[in-house]
């Protein structure tokens, strides 16, 4: 994303699929209850998007932003063999 900035791009495109209910069923089949596994789940996504609007964040105050690029992203959704079943937005 710095290296989109700094080439004044004006759309960056990014993937940050995350793959919950694989995690989850990982979480169950190490003995987590599915409650506990859901919940612990939803706060690894939580983390992540956290972790993506701090870069956001950062490279705003920095004068980064100054392009106003359009940040997309999308990702596939994965069944629990690893094969994309649909595309979100």
């Amino acid at each position: 994303m710095t290296w989109a900035l700094q080439q004044k791009a004006h759309i960056i495109s990014m993937s940050l699929g995350f793959d919950f209910p694989t995690m989850v069923k990982q979480l169950v089949d190490s003995g987590m209850p599915v409650d506990i596994a859901t919940s612990q789940a939803l706060e690894t996504y939580r983390d992540n998007l956290r972790v993506f609007d701090a870069v956001m964040a950062m490279m705003d105050a920095q004068g980064g932003l100054d392009t106003e690029p359009l940040v997309a992203a999308a990702g596939a959704v994965l069944a629990p063999w690893g094969s994309p079943t649909k595309e979100t937005p």
